[in-house]
């Protein structure tokens, strides 16, 4: 599959006018804000990585999609307009329990 993958017609109704694109193209040629700008209703990124199953003892690049969303304004139907796959840094967790002597309630042990 190549990225980014690009949705240009609402998949409810195929109208190809939505509602944020709508208005950055008109703030564009306004010259509020600058050509190739890049805006969306919503814009998600979530990491492809297990926390659960994978340590990180150095900074480790991990895969993440991000997920570009707008509404149609034909119908109103929130969808999809792009996905890229793109990376991230991860980073060791350096405070909580065990770390820096730390006890199983994550508190600095205490003498006795």
């Amino acid at each position: 599959m190549e990225y980014p993958l690009k949705f240009t017609k609402c998949p409810n109704c195929g109208s190809e006018s939505r509602a944020i694109e709508s208005v950055v193209k008109e703030e564009i040629e306004n010259g509020t804000i600058k050509p190739d700008s890049k805006f969306a209703l919503l814009m998600t990124q979530t990491p492809i990585f297990d926390a659960t199953q994978v340590k990180v003892l150095a900074p480790r690049k991990i895969p993440l999609m991000l997920g570009y969303f707008d509404v149609c304004t034909a119908c109103g139907t929130f969808y999809c307009v792009e996905m890229h796959k793109n990376t991230g840094l991860v980073e060791p967790k350096l405070d909580g329990p065990g770390i820096r002597g730390g006890g199983p309630d994550g508190l600095p042990f205490s003498k006795s």
